[in-house]
């Protein structure tokens, strides 16, 4: 096996391999990121400073129940780290196991460009029901994610019939999925917005990318031949080590998007304005995916960098319906269903809104779920067209969440 690659961009090839599945493309872009940063490990990173980044997400995916497929998309991620045998734990649901299942994969034989032996504990965990795996309120658990995420060099857990277990090198890559319904259950207002949910990138989907009948493109020649490119080139990935550099123009673009970056989260501060500051770190992390998606040099370029920051800017459209129903108006719910009826069919009459929401809503709280949502900047003033009254969903673009507004 030589190290040129066969395919120009992984990413991009994986997105063609799914494309006749069912599962929102984002969902499907944001898996062959995790993949990626499965088979890149601890073994790469870039050192900014006094700052070490290494490309591991806690990426978790969310939409409606039996929506949008979330489990089909994670699925096709997890075969594709299942067969190029990257150490994997699928049911953690303690954090006991968790450690266990760290320390089982310490990995001691890997050898740095510098020529010596280090050791490191990478998995990639998968948690389908992510309430399920973070359990509620479990609050031992969630701090040490946190420690997990920002990859400490030794982490320390006393038992008290093991003694003490400890993971050096830890690298936690985490593929959650969740509802809104479920997120409402397992989080509290005053929780949301810091800690862990601040190292999460949430990718929202209102449904599945379009009804697929007869889904056989994986299975055809065709898809299996790309698999097959798709593996080898996983491969030569997966067998990347050592630090990332940036090119010149990368420190150029970087320096007048970093510096004039804004102070405050311009979409919904309360819940994420934790994560705002968090930003850039992920905007990093997300360029050493792209830039290994790409080629075996570890040159971070500037097009690496403006493509991760265009695409964490299209998932930020959409990160405000995942708290929607967190909070304390008695509406929430109503005011989340209505909002996700209204993204998916565009454009709806008033009277088609009552005759849907009927056992949920009176007229009149309607009317009110409607004018909130006018002052929100979420739908358009109503028109009037044959007698009804129609109402328009406003493109998150037309709302002022465009790549520009956000940078």
């Amino acid at each position: 096996m030589t190290d040129k690659r066969i395919l120009d961009d992984w990413i991009e090839s994986y997105m063609q391999y799914t494309f006749d599945e069912e599962p929102p493309v984002m969902f499907n872009r944001w898996m062959a990121i995790s993949v990626i940063a499965a088979a890149l490990q601890r073994k790469c990173c870039l050192r900014w400073g006094s700052l070490i980044f290494y490309p591991n997400f806690y990426i978790i995916l969310v939409a409606p129940a039996g929506r949008a497929r979330k489990g089909t998309s994670m699925a096709i991620a997890e075969k594709y780290i299942s067969e190029m045998m990257i150490p994997l734990s699928p049911d953690t649901t303690s954090l006991q196991a968790l450690i266990s299942r760290m320390c089982e994969c310490t990995n001691t034989e890997e050898e740095t460009e510098e020529g010596y032996f280090e050791s490191h504990s990478s998995l990639t965990a998968f948690a389908p029901e992510l309430t399920v795996f973070l359990g509620y309120a479990n609050k031992e658990l969630i701090s040490a994610l946190c420690d997990f995420y920002d990859c400490r060099p030794r982490f320390e857990y006393r038992t008290i019939s093991r003694g003490i277990e400890e993971i050096v090198g830890v690298y936690l890559n985490l593929i959650g999925a969740t509802t809104p319904e479920l997120i409402k259950g397992s989080m509290s207002a005053e929780t949301i917005g810091t800690g862990l949910p601040s190292r999460m990138i949430f990718v929202y989907e209102h449904k599945i990318e379009k009804r697929v009948v007869c889904p056989f493109y994986m299975l055809s020649p065709e898809g299996q031949e790309l698999k097959r490119k798709l593996i080898e080139d996983l491969t030569k990935i997966r067998s990347l080590k050592g630090d990332f550099k940036v090119s010149k123009d990368f420190l150029g673009y970087w320096t007048e998007w970093y510096g004039n970056y804004p102070d405050e989260c311009p979409f919904d501060p309360a819940h994420f304005g934790s994560y705002w500051e968090r930003k850039p770190a992920h905007v990093m992390k997300l360029s050493m995916v792209m830039s290994a998606s790409r080629s075996n040099d570890k040159i971070i370029q500037v097009s690496d960098l403006k493509r991760a920051i265009e695409l964490i800017e299209m998932t930020e459209h959409k990160m405000p319906y995942v708290f929607q129903q967190v909070g304390t108006s008695s509406q929430a719910e109503n005011i989340q269903r209505v909002m996700n009826f209204i993204a998916i069919k565009k454009t709806v009459s008033t009277k088609t809104l009552m005759k849907e929401f009927i056992m949920f809503v009176t007229q009149t709280e309607l009317d009110g779920i409607l004018s909130a949502l006018h002052m929100s900047g979420f739908i358009g003033a109503p028109t009037i067209k044959d007698g009804l009254t129609i109402i328009r969903h406003k493109d998150p673009t037309e709302r002022g969440l465009d790549a520009n507004t956000l940078r």
